[in-house]
């Protein structure tokens, strides 16, 4: 059975259980597990149980120490952090995110931060903010256009495409866009386009190297197409 709608506006708790909605606005802390159709964050919350809920706003700063369930969109416009993992259907994230674990969505929106300790799994991914990754970045669908310096560890994909952001507006009023490229070890994939990417290993079908990229060693098996200027060390035609 559900409780009622909870909403907390000064300093307030919520005990372990099921919710019709949860709004918080000024400091609020999750006692234990809750199961919630959407809850909204715009002020302080700490969470120590897990969360599952069908929808999740953050416009404000979410702390949690364990897992958080997204059924459908999870929306983070503040700050979120978490020691679990964090999974759901859709996930856009234009303030900042802080992952222990794993993230898992099937469409994935970064204008803002995304900090993730472990994997990051998804069918889509578009970025235009920026992203640290520890360990695989894996999709069917992987955009990234970069105006800051992204770190993941290794990228893996049917198509990955990676461009230097040329928004008039960035190259205005973002002087660091300039140094904007991506740092990966290992990227495989069957259709891959690189900019302003330093790689130790770029591995795939078809590859097409634009311009800044730096480049140990590519291993092809179809075709391989050098439109710009960028340093390739070694090409391995398998």
């Amino acid at each position: 059975m559900l409780e009622n709608n909870i909403n907390i506006e000064g300093i307030g708790s919520i005990r372990e259980g099921q919710y019709e909605a949860i709004t918080i606005d000024g400091v609020g802390t999750i006692q234990g597990d809750i199961s919630v159709k959407r809850i909204e964050v715009n002020g302080k919350s700490k969470a120590l149980g897990k969360i599952s809920c069908n929808e999740m706003d953050v416009n404000g700063l979410l702390s949690t120490y364990d897992d958080i369930k997204v059924k459908e969109n999870c929306n983070v416009n503040g700050y979120c952090k978490t020691k679990g993992t964090i999974k759901g259907k859709f996930f856009e994230v234009n303030g900042r995110v802080n992952v222990e674990k794993e993230v898992s969505f099937d469409n994935i929106k970064v204008s803002g931060e995304l900090f993730v300790n472990g994997n990051c799994q998804c069918e889509d991914l578009y970025l235009d903010g920026r992203m640290k990754i520890s360990g695989l970045l894996s999709g069917d669908n992987l955009d990234l256009n970069i105006s800051k310096v992204n770190e993941i560890k290794e990228i893996g994909g049917e198509k990955v495409s990676v461009k230097k952001n040329k928004t008039i507006y960035k190259l205005l009023f973002f002087s660091k866009e300039r140094n904007a490229k991506l740092i990966c070890d290992e990227i495989e994939a069957d259709e891959i386009y690189l900019e302003n990417t330093y790689c130790n290993i770029v591995r795939g079908r078809n590859i097409t190297i634009g311009d800044g990229c730096v480049l140990n060693k590519i291993e092809y098996t179809g075709e391989i197409n050098i439109t710009g200027k960028s340093e390739i060390k070694e090409k391995v035609y398998l």
